[in-house]
């Protein structure tokens, strides 16, 4: 019989290992991959109970949000992730300037999941960024308006442990 142990590292990652050595899987906490991952977020994570037009961010990395603005007032290459997290399910989504260029590329990649472990399909989407302002960056994804919003609210706080 194998057991299976779940070991949480202080960097925030978790590693499942199974017995005698037959597998070794590790994920971040709050990101969720499938078959096709999700782009990496240089800039870091946030959590949100929805994104839309008016995303209100419940936590975030230090400098998260912060990484993301600046990057796209300047239209450098940066990517944040935010995941609208439910109680069972939810969505990861990562927005990703690509930079340089007469106006700024956006692209936004997101993933389904349901606990325990199941995920639909990464899909992905361009997205005009239509401002930056005190508030955050705003967008317009595939005929959705998004926010990403500013540290400003003071919503960059570290997890509780």
């Amino acid at each position: 019989m194998k057991r299976t142990r779940v070991i949480i590292l202080g960097s925030g990652a978790a590693v499942v290992v199974l017995a005698a050595g037959t597998a070794v899987a590790a994920t971040q906490l709050g990101h969720h991959s499938a078959g096709t991952t999700l782009p990496a977020a240089n800039c870091g994570a946030a959590t949100a109970r929805s994104v839309d037009a008016s995303t209100v961010v419940t936590m975030a990395e230090p400098g998260a949000l912060t990484c993301f603005y600046n990057a796209a007032r300047a239209c450098h290459p940066a990517a944040v992730q935010i995941v609208a997290q439910g109680v069972d399910a939810g969505t990861d989504y990562v927005f990703k300037i690509e930079g340089g260029g007469k106006s700024c590329r956006v692209t936004e990649s997101s993933q389904t999941y349901v606990e325990p472990g199941r995920h639909g399909p990464v899909r992905s989407v361009t997205c005009d960024q239509t401002g930056v302002t005190d508030v955050g960056v705003t967008l317009a994804c595939d005929g959705q308006d998004v926010l990403v919003p500013s540290a400003g609210g003071g919503h960059e706080r570290p997890a509780v442990s």
